[in-house]
Order: structure tokens, then sequence, then C-alpha cells
């Protein structure tokens, strides 16, 4: 039977075209250590390429592994990698569209096609009160959870969708496989994953539940609360807190605790995360308990292969599919042959069996050994960003830039220019050094780089974040205006927390030194309202606050009553990001909120 390829050479050869002409890379730049001709042929989807080739190329361009996230999110045919959004703005149409193309490039059954219709099942319906799934249907879920540690965004889909209609065993079952997570990871991400659990108990009135298990959070949550792993999980716990407490003693003040976090949200435009707290809300009060008393609890462990064909092997076991069940172009012996290092894959089957498994196409290349080996990697910008961003001494990020320097030799110019004027901002920004290129004079260009790309990746956000420092005062409007764009209509674009910032960066700058623009972008960003529940879109609408405030566009109370509200919900994290801002201007009490070490008790 033909089986549509989701991810076919066409779809991914423009994917690399549109990265390598938004950053202004020529083709025999892009293709030096190979064929222009080849490169080409690939762009327009007429010829794969090796993996090494591959390799070369995504270095040469400057991409990231989590460049290629909306390469898979863009994908209908393939299992949603990204959902969460999805399924707790309760975007119907969206899930709908995509369990069809599901279904029509996998139409013949199989583990993938179980754990699927068992996925789009809850999703479509876990508002619905009334709505359980099946014992088969919850034990391929709980199967696909197995491993805790596996904290992908796919994975979080998977648990988002299973938030209300969740068995009390199901629960169970997850709160103690977390206490298998190994060391470091359940030290920094236990906690966040009983947020959900305990979240899915009051969704579900679970009291026997939320009595067994309250103390066992309440300890954790002590212990690690303060680490940076949870200061953005705070808000959500602060609903399901409220919720929790509700359903054990539902008395009127703590129904008005409930709606109160509804009306924070609402208040700052809010909306879908008003909507999505308020129907578990409308859950808790018609739901009862669900029970699955024959769950199984299987065991499993996290995936340690070093070779691209361990690896595979794994995702075929823990999606329960053989490679005869994957859609593809291509005999199933082959991809088995490479799994047992007997032959090699180009990039573009490569990247067929990564989307359909939930790789990104990086977890294959880059794996040692194996059919991998002769791959190199060296590393890229977004971790010489990070290394220098975490250095503790000028001289240990001095250091690291001078590696990055000579690693930057190897890159086409465009791709080496921009990626200079990143980390020189950096060492400019936290370090005070003196950069060594005018940052001010290279802004123009890199604005009209980025104006004329479709396609925006690690480098394009990290540009924004410091364009927002450096572009000229009268650029400013056009610049948000560009950003803010992109906020609404990718709302859950990787570089998010750097799009916000940068507007709310750019705010400040505004009203320091050209007033007018300032009201100009105000009244541009009202007409847009954000709607978005993050700690940077916390913090780009705080700033708009404080900004108005500072104008003499709105009064002090403005600000006071923002303050109120991100307290109420435990936006922590964005009264820290716009006292940053604006603290200097108002009493130093204004962002106060309890330290960190104390955030998770009240």
């Amino acid at each position: 039977m033909h089986m549509t390829i989701p991810i076919g050479l066409a779809r991914l050869g423009q994917f690399f075209h549109e990265f390598r002409s938004g950053r202004g890379v020529a083709l025999t730049a892009a293709a030096s250590s190979f064929s222009p001709a080849t490169l080409s042929r690939f762009e327009r989807g007429n010829q794969d390429i090796s993996a090494a080739k591959a390799q070369r190329l995504i270095d040469a361009l400057g991409l990231e592994p989590q460049d290629f996230l909306p390469l898979l999110t863009e994908a209908p045919e393939i299992f949603p990698f990204m959902a969460r959004g999805l399924v707790e703005g309760q975007a119907q149409a969206a899930l709908l569209k995509r369990q069809r193309a599901f279904a029509a490039a996998h139409p013949t059954p199989s583990g993938l096609t179980t754990l699927a219709d068992a996925w789009f099942a809850a999703a479509l319906h876990w508002a619905e009160p009334t709505f359980r799934l099946s014992l088969a249907a919850e034990q391929r879920l709980a199967d696909f959870l197995v491993v805790p540690e596996n904290l992908t965004p796919l994975e979080e889909g998977i648990r988002a969708a299973l938030i209300a209609p969740a068995s009390h065993e199901l629960l169970e079952i997850l709160w103690q496989r977390s206490e298998r997570m190994s060391h470091n990871l359940r030290k920094d991400y236990r906690g966040v994953l009983l947020i959900d659990y305990w979240l899915s108990a009051a969704a579900n009135r679970d009291t026997d539940f939320l009595t067994a298990h309250q103390a066992e959070l309440t300890a954790e949550l002590a212990a690690h609360g303060h680490l940076n792993a949870y200061r953005d999980t705070l808000p959500r716990w602060r609903f399901a807190q409220r919720l929790a407490t509700w359903v054990q003693a539902p008395t009127p003040a703590h129904a008005a605790a409930v709606t109160a976090y509804l009306d924070a949200e609402r208040a700052v435009g809010h909306l879908t995360a008003a909507t999505y707290y308020a129907a578990l809300y409308a859950h808790a009060q018609a739901a009862q308990p669900a029970h699955n008393p024959a769950l199984v609890d299987h065991f499993g462990t996290l995936n340690t292969s070093q070779t691209a064909g361990g690896v595979l092997a794994q995702r075929l076991r823990l999606f329960g599919v053989t490679p005869e069940d994957l859609p593809s172009d291509r005999d199933p012996s082959t991809l088995r042959r490479y799994m047992n290092g007997q032959s090699q894959l180009g990039f573009g089957a490569m990247t067929q069996v990564s989307a359909e498994l939930a790789l990104l196409p990086q977890t294959l290349l880059m794996s040692a050994g194996g059919t991998a080996k002769h791959v190199g990697h060296k590393p890229g910008l977004y971790s010489y960003w990070y290394q220098i961003t975490d250095c503790a001494t000028v001289a240990a990020a001095e250091q690291l830039y001078q590696q990055f320097r000579t690693d930057a030799a190897a890159l086409p110019t465009p791709i080496a220019t921009a990626q200079d004027f990143i980390l020189q901002a950096t060492l400019s920004d936290q370090f005070a050094v003196t950069p060594t290129i005018g940052l001010a004079k290279h802004t123009p260009a890199a604005f009209t780089q980025l104006v004329q790309s479709n396609r925006w990746g690690v480098q394009e956000g990290l540009t924004i974040k410091y364009l927002a420092e450096w572009l000229a005062a009268s650029d400013l409007p056009l610049f948000c205006d560009r950003v803010a764009r992109r906020c609404r209509d990718y709302p859950d674009d990787i570089n998010g927390d750097f799009y916000h910032a940068a507007i709310a960066t750019s705010l400040k700058r505004l009203a320091t030194t050209a007033p007018a623009l300032a009201s100009q972008l105000l009244a541009a960003l009202a007409r847009d309202p954000l709607d978005q529940d993050t700690a940077p879109a916390w913090e780009q609408g705080g700033a708009a606050v404080a900004t108005a405030v500072v104008l003499g566009d709105s009064p002090h109370a403005a600000l006071t009553t923002w303050c109120a509200r991100a307290r109420t919900t435990g936006q922590y994290v964005a009264l820290d990001a716009v006292a940053a801002l604006w603290g200097d201007h108002f009493p130093a009490d204004t962002f106060a909120h309890p330290a960190w070490d104390r955030a998770f008790h009240s």
C-alpha cells in the first residue's frame, strides 16, 4: 500500500534552502567541501546527500539541533512532537487536521498507530468530565512514558493530554517511576513532573491520591524548589495548589482563590491560559476519580547507546514498531542493515526515520561509533553563547571567545560575522568587555538580513536579543513590530524568550531616549494583545505597563495592580526581569516577592 512520506527530500531541501538564503550564504560557500551542483540538487529535492556532507552543510550554515524542531512540527503526518500548546489550548481544528494527516500517512495498524489513537482521543476530549481512556489505551500511553528521564516536548505533549483523564492507577505508576530518575535529573526535574500529577489528581477530585502524596510533594518542593528548573513551573504549581485545596475542602474562600488566579490571567490578556485552567476547574467540579486497576507498570531504562543503530533500536522498541511499519521510500532491510552497522543511510532517509521516531536528525548524526563514526562535530554558536554566559570570570569568557574565533575561520563570512556580533555583544553585556567591532555599525545589516529571512533559528533569536540593545532608537519600532508578529504567528517558537525580552528592552531604551517613539510602540503593542502565559511574555507585559507609567500614560496604580497579579499567579521570574529593567525608577518593594527558597512554600 502506498504511504505518504512525511518529510521527503523536497521538504528537507526547501528547509535548507530557506536557511541558506536567509542567512546570506552563497551556494558555493555552503558547499565548499563538496559540489555546489550537488547542494543545488539537494535543495530542489532531486538528490539526497550523505550524512557526512549533511554535517558539513549544517556546520557551514550555523544550524543548531533545535533549529530542526520546526521541520518536525510543520509535518502534520508524523506523531505530534510539540503538542502541549495544542492540547492545553483545545485547538480542535489543528488536532483533527494532524489526526487525519497522520492516519493517511500510516494506513497499516502498528504500535505507532495504537499510540496515536490513544493520544489523539485524550488530546481531543480531555476537557469532557465523563471522558475516560480504555485500559488498552491508557496502558499504551503508560508504556510510552516508561522512562521518566525522557523529558522532551514529545513526552510533555503526551502528559498534557493525560492531565484530566488519567486514572488513579496511572498517576500512582507515574509518581513511583519518577522516584527512579537518575540523580541529577531527579533533583532538577522530579518535582516538575510531580506538579503535573498533582494537578491531574486535583482535576479528577482524586482526594485519596492527594492525601497520600501531599507530604512527599511538600518535602520535594521544599528541598529543590529553589533550583532554576522549577522557576517557570511555579505558576502551574500555584494553580494546582489552589485547585487541590478546593477539592479537599470546597469552601467559598478556596473557590475564591481559584477564581482569583483565573481573573488575574484574564486581566492581563492571557485568555488561552485562563481558559485552560478554567476547564480544569470545571472538570474538577463535575468529574469523579477514574480507575484502571489492571494497569501494569512495565519497567524501562534510559537509552545510553552510543551508536546510531542502538539509538534507533531503542526508539523502535519504545514506539512498538518495526522498520516495516515506518513510511519510507526505501526497503526496510536498508534500515535494518544501518542499525547493525552494515550500511549507511543518506541524510534524507536519516531525517525521515528520525522524524517518525521523534528524534532530531543530529541525534543520529552525532552518535559516536557505529554508522555515524565518520561524522565530526564542533561546538556551535549556542554552546559557545551558553558557556560564555555561564562563565564566572572575564578571562574564562574571553578564552571561550578566542576558541570560537579559531573555529569560525572555517565558516562562511556571513555566518562568522553574525555569530561574532552575538558573542561580542554577549561579552560586552555580561562582562563589560570593549567590542573589537563597531556593534552599532553592524546592526543595520543584521536587521536587514533578519527581515528578509523566512527561517529563524537560534542564530536569529540571539541576534534579536542583542539588536534590541544596539539598534538605533529610530529602528526599534519597526524591529519590535517584526518581532511581535513573529511571536503572534509562531507561539511555540523556541526563541520566544529572546523575542519577548527584546521587546521589553526596546521599550526601556525608547522610554529613556525617545519617549514619543515609546508611546507609539506601546499603542502598536496594545492593538495586538499578547495571549501567551510564559514568564518572558509576562515580562514583556510588565515592561509595557512600567513604560507607560514612566511616560505618564498610565497611573502608578496600574503597575501596582500588574505586580499583584504576577504574585497571584507565581510569575516571580517576570517580576525579577521587570525589576532588572525598571527597578531604579520605582520604590524598592515594587517588584518584591517571597525569596526563591520559599516560593513553593506559600
